[in-house]
C-alpha cells in the first residue's frame, strides 16, 4: 500500500482550513514505481536525505 499526501505545514493546513491532495493505492505496480521514484530521488548526490 502507498499513501502519497501533501500537507502544508501552516496554522491554516493543520487546523483543516484549506485543501490537501492525496492518493491511496493498493495497486502493485503503482506501489512500485512510487517506491522507485522515491528511492532514485534518494539516490541523487543532490539529495539532502542521506
Amino acid at each position: 500500500m502507498a499513501v502519497v499526501s501533501s500537507m502544508n505545514l501552516t496554522g491554516l493546513s493543520t487546523g483543516g482550513s484549506s485543501w490537501e491532495a492525496g492518493l491511496v493505492t493498493k495497486e502493485d505496480t503503482v506501489v512500485d514505481s512510487i517506491v522507485d521514484s522515491i528511492y532514485g530521488l534518494l539516490e541523487r548526490p543532490d539529495s539532502e536525505a542521506q
